[in-house]
């Protein structure tokens, strides 16, 4: 006897079911579906950390900069100087070392032009009575540029201050007088200076 599935129910003999068949083949890829809802943000935002260490007050030293360009040159001051420790007598002249009544035979040269602005005299020692001056000459002729010690036997130095233009290649000397005739040799010699200062141009 042969019974069905669908009519097995209404049978009264039991009816096995028969073998499972094999697989078939898979079906083809369904639709892609709807994008599902956001979901919620994170958790609450955590606690602000703890300051950090201060970093150092000043950065390393940079490097050098570079070198300005010069200056415009200063002013010059020259001096001359006149000097012998021979004897001197009254109305002699001074060169470097040397002393007589001869101009030419002790002038110095002067090298650009200038202004001879100060005399500074010494005698070296106390002296006789009497007045000792020394002035500076220019191209053998006399110029206001004096200086006086007032007696030699109380000072042995004086200055002497004024304006004397020279021009370069002039000739200069000092010349020494006694204020008395009859006032002795400096037996020490003498020394003076003079200084200069650069012609001024508005």
């Amino acid at each position: 006897m042969v019974c069905y599935e669908r009519s097995c129910s209404g049978c009264n003999y039991y009816c096995p079911r028969g073998y499972t068949g094999p697989t078939g083949p898979t079906g083809s890829t369904g639709p892609t579906g709807s994008t599902g809802a956001t979901g919620d943000l994170g958790g609450p935002t955590g606690p602000t950390g703890t300051v950090g260490p201060t970093g150092p007050s000043e950065g390393p030293t940079g490097p050098a900069g570079a070198t300005g360009t010069a200056g415009t040159p200063g002013p010059i001051t020259s001096l001359y100087l006149f000097a012998t420790d021979e004897p001197v007598d009254n109305r002699e002249y001074i060169g470097l070392g040397s002393s007589s009544d001869n101009f030419l035979r002790n002038t110095e040269v002067v090298g650009v032009d200038t202004v001879a602005t100060q005399i500074a005299f010494s005698i070296r020692g106390f002296a006789s009575h009497g007045s000792y001056t020394a002035t500076l000459w220019v191209n053998d002729l006399p110029t206001t540029l004096v200086a006086v010690i007032p007696d030699g036997c109380t000072s042995i130095s004086a200055i002497g201050l004024d304006a004397i233009p020279l021009a370069a290649l002039d000739l200069i000397s000092v010349r020494i007088t006694f204020g008395c005739r009859n006032s002795r040799e400096l037996c020490r010699g003498v020394a003076v200076t003079i200084l200069t200062q650069p012609i001024v141009v508005a």
